[in-house]
């Protein structure tokens, strides 16, 4: 992969905000023929947010995806049918209902690839356990309290 600066770097043109974050970005590009029409991202730690902005090579309308994995399960998928030099889209998503990312798959049914921009992630929040002493501690509060509501009902002669 080659990086690209748009316009003047080698890369003609990019989409336009809303759609992009920017019009000049930095793009990561593969110029030897084929291009790869797959590209997989592992993260080597999990995501709760994961983003890039793809465009085309060539001028047609090409599809392309972007899936999103917890392990080999998919969790969601984004797709465009996007138009070379001038149709770069984000393609993003945020985990929910517990779900993380820890790989991506961005694919396109053309064979001369497509350029990427504008990545952006979110570690996701580590999930914390609680001590077997913390649990029983937590316990311990109602037992107590309910032990002290006995002992007033009880009355000793």
């Amino acid at each position: 992969m080659q990086a690209r600066t748009v316009p003047d770097g080698g890369w003609g043109t990019w989409g336009f905000p809303p759609d992009t974050e920017s019009s000049t970005p930095r793009t990561l590009v593969t110029w030897s023929m084929p291009n790869p029409t797959t590209r997989t991202f592992t993260f080597s730690q999990p995501l709760s947010i994961f983003g890039l902005e793809a465009e085309p090579v060539v001028f047609n309308t090409v599809n392309i995806t972007l899936e999103f994995y917890n392990g080999d399960d998919l969790v969601g998928s984004i797709t465009h049918d996007l138009r070379g030099l001038a149709g770069a889209r984000l393609f993003a998503a945020l985990a929910t209902d517990g779900d993380v990312f820890t790989k991506a798959v961005l694919t396109t049914t053309d064979p001369t690839g497509f350029g990427t921009a504008q990545y952006r992630y979110a570690l996701a929040q580590a999930q914390t356990v609680p001590e077997p002493s913390t649990l029983a501690l937590i316990a311990m509060g109602p037992l107590g309290f309910g032990y002290q509501q006995l002992r007033r009902r009880v009355k000793v002669l």
